[in-house]
């Protein structure tokens, strides 16, 4: 049994929770932490699950937990004929500006244009919903005319639940493969800004800290996973909240990007190719294109139609997100808590090398090895025998001993001129000197006329 990475949602480390202490205190739901925007927001933006650390080169385990999900599906006919019918309204009251924002009693404000303000909460025990409107024909309207591209309109609407995750890692060479699926429905879950109460997470003044240090005598488990939940899925409808509208200025109709959905893997579904199709339809680079001699790496054609569905992708990008929270080590379960997830069981894989040969390519290679290697030796002892046994050098005086036209200051005798190894005595103490440039020489002179003299090495 070992540690791996691993979420713990009763953990205090997901949500800002703030305390306003009383005869009944109060805990207030403020935003997710940052380790959980920085987790969601690095797996949008890479459309995948980010690395996450594993404690083996080799390795395999499986993880069953509890976690968030989100479930999406088509509003229905009503809400969708409401949403439609605001669209109209929303039209005609901003000329020029492709609609923004929904609104209605049931609804509450599901603002997409950051000038009208932050979205209100809609009230307590509210399930959380994310919703995604997408209209292809509002690029098509003239004149700020919007009333007919509302028919186009397609909504969809993602609800947070609670259901059961199966995680199998498993890392080959430190390269990370993970199998992830969900199981069940255990409950939607609704928003609450905040709760009060003793029981929910009572507390006391800890005489052991300084200050106004609080220490927990309650725990209200499913209170916390709530809030952490919350906290996970306001920090992946932060990158995608916002819009992509149109805005008619004094020139053509423009795109506004407000939202970082471009970012994401949501833009790369079929319901939301048309902004990139449009995009190009009426830039340079596609008048450039019509043309019979295309300019290299003047652009770049757009994809074809996507087959990707907008519900499965937000789903999967959520799942994503959730796991990817393991890359965090501020999000490490704290193993003291009595809610710690337990050890698991992980496997390592050892791959040690190995090397397979033929017995008769192996027989041919050793033996050309040994042929060569006692060729080798009895050329060498041969040699050796044909020399008398000496050994010789090419050291300066070796050489000397071999020259004809020098003076001696003493004979050498025919054995010195093998170049034998050590030197003999009576040779290291000969004196050699070299005649002037041209001059014969028929013998050796005596030492005294010899006008430059040099001992041997």
């Amino acid at each position: 049994m070992q540690r791996v990475p691993q979420i713990d949602f009763t953990s205090l480390n997901f949500a800002e929770i703030l305390v306003q202490p009383g005869l009944s205190s109060v805990f207030v739901y403020s935003n997710p932490q940052y380790s959980v925007l920085r987790a969601a927001v690095g797996s949008l933006s890479q459309s995948s699950i980010l690395p996450i650390q594993s404690p083996h080169q080799n390795a395999t385990w499986s993880l069953t937990f509890p976690g968030p999900a989100v479930e999406c599906e088509d509003v229905d006919a009503g809400l969708e004929s409401r949403i439609k019918k605001n669209m109209h309204e929303a039209s005609r009251n901003h000329w020029g500006t492709s609609y923004g924002y929904i609104f209605s009693e049931k609804l509450g404000p599901l603002l997409h244009i950051a000038s009208y303000g932050p979205p209100q909460p809609v009230g307590t025990n509210t399930s959380l919903r994310l919703y995604v409107a997408v209209v292809p024909d509002v690029l098509q309207a003239e004149d700020g005319n919007y009333d007919s591209a509302a028919e186009s309109a397609k909504v969809i609407t993602c609800q947070l639940y609670n259901t059961s995750y199966t995680a199998e890692f498993r890392y080959v060479g430190g390269v990370q493969h993970v199998g992830l699926s969900t199981a069940g429905s255990y409950g939607y879950t609704g928003f609450s800004s905040s709760t009060a109460g003793v029981q929910q997470l009572s507390y006391v003044i800890d005489p052991g800290r300084s200050g106004d240090a609080y220490a927990l005598t309650a725990y209200n488990v499913p209170l916390v996973r709530g809030f952490a939940y919350h906290a996970v899925f306001e920090a992946f409808n932060q990158v995608l909240i916002g819009s992509i509208s149109t805005k008619r200025a004094d020139g053509p109709v423009r795109l506004v990007i407000a939202s970082g959905m471009v970012n994401s893997a949501l833009f790369n579904t079929r319901e939301l190719s048309f902004p990139i199709e449009w995009g190009y339809s009426r830039s340079l680079k596609s008048f450039a294109d019509r043309g019979n001699a295309k300019c290299n790496g003047l652009s770049v054609a757009p994809l074809g139609n996507s087959t990707l569905s907008m519900k499965d992708t937000i789903q999967e990008m959520f799942r994503n997100a959730t796991i990817s929270l393991m890359s965090s080590e501020m999000l490490e379960p704290n193993y003291t808590s009595p809610y710690a997830p337990d050890e698991v069981m992980v496997e390592t894989t050892e791959w040690p090398l190995l090397y397979t040969y033929s017995a008769s390519t192996l027989s041919v290679a050793y033996g050309i090895a040994l042929g060569m290697s006692l060729f080798s030796f009895l050329t060498g002892a041969f040699t050796i025998s044909r020399n008398g046994g000496y050994s010789f050098t090419t050291k300066f005086s070796t050489i000397l001993r071999t020259v004809q036209a020098a003076y001696w200051s003493a004979g050498l005798q025919a054995s010195d001129g093998h170049g034998n190894d050590p030197i003999p005595k009576h040779v290291e103490k000969i004196v050699i000197s070299f005649p002037e440039n041209g001059k014969i020489v028929y013998q050796p002179a005596p030492a005294y006329e010899v006008s430059q003299q040099r001992r041997v090495l």
